[in-house]
């Protein structure tokens, strides 16, 4: 195999060493000594007993796990339960005390949170809307809250590989596979849903720009200048379905695996983009040239 396909070689290593990277007990199993670059080279060899693989490094045995992450999603409930594993929504109810995020939520709100966050494909506009009201926005001045939001919109989560096209047939689903998607959970909302993640993302600028105070120098300031950076993000990646949808991304000429963008669909996408635009190009660049003005 290596004989005719000689990048395969160098594909196994890299999984392997991101597989290694990505563990949490990465820095116990790398040597602390200088070393050549050499000696990074991986060696594999077979064991029929048990039946592994040992790869070997730097002189010593290494290992990775397959599963986790070194860097535990913000998006995953348990992060803030521990050492509670939640899984469902059952499971906080068997909580006495859930987290306040340092005083700024309350026990029901931080309930309420906490359960949109165990439904993975539905979690996306359900966040959103959450924190779009006029008493919750506020609740953003916390940096844990908004990595929270930022990991829901942002992350892509399971990856729906090619072949899984069937729709699942019970709910909830017991193939978790089936909950994937192609190109990330965003834009499987954008695609698939649109009306409702665009309304509540102008309702989520809005109440922000209505946090300015009109100078630069307000407490409120961080939580505005973070409003416009998640509007601006989503617009990009609207921006990006819309180009797609009328054929006209300077790069990207083959068709996206499971993306149909029909015609309402489109008209929807579009609007929403313009009424978008025109709100990050007029009030809040009116906003942005008034603060410069005062530094």
């Amino acid at each position: 195999l290596e004989k005719n396909y000689p990048e395969w070689k160098c594909y196994r290593d890299i999984a392997f060493y991101y597989k290694l990277f990505m563990w949490s007990k990465a820095r116990d199993q790398l040597p602390r000594d200088n070393h050549h670059q050499l000696a990074a080279q991986l060696h594999w060899e077979y064991q029929s007993c048990p039946k592994l693989y040992r790869v070997q490094a730097f002189g010593t045995n290494l290992k990775c796990n397959s599963k986790g992450s070194r860097y535990a999603s913000k998006a995953d409930p348990s992060h803030f339960t521990m050492p509670h594993k939640v899984s469902t929504e059952d499971d906080l109810l068997h909580i006495k005390n859930l987290p306040d995020f340092k005083g700024v939520m309350n026990q029901r709100d931080s309930e309420l949170l906490l359960s949109y966050l165990t439904v993975p494909y539905m979690r996306l506009p359900l966040v959103l809307s959450f924190f779009s009201t006029a008493d919750r926005i506020h609740t953003l001045r916390s940096t844990e809250l908004q990595e929270v939001l930022d990991a829901v919109l942002f992350e892509p989560h399971q990856c729906l590989s090619a072949g899984f096209t069937r729709p699942p047939k019970m709910v909830p689903t017991e193939d978790r596979r089936l909950l994937g998607t192609p190109y990330g959970l965003l834009l499987n909302e954008l695609h698939r849903s649109p009306e409702g993640l665009m309304g509540s993302l102008h309702s989520f600028l809005k109440q922000g720009l209505e946090c300015d105070s009109g100078t630069p120098y307000s407490t409120e300031t961080e939580l505005i200048l973070y409003t416009v950076r998640v509007a601006a993000r989503v617009e990009n990646a609207l921006h990006f379905l819309v180009a797609y949808a009328k054929g006209t991304h300077p790069s990207l000429a083959i068709p996206l695996r499971a993306v149909d963008v029909t015609p309402h669909t489109l008209e929807i996408l579009q609007n929403n983009l313009d009424a978008l635009q025109e709100t990050l190009r007029g009030d809040v660049r009116n906003m942005l040239e008034s603060w410069i003005a005062q530094c």
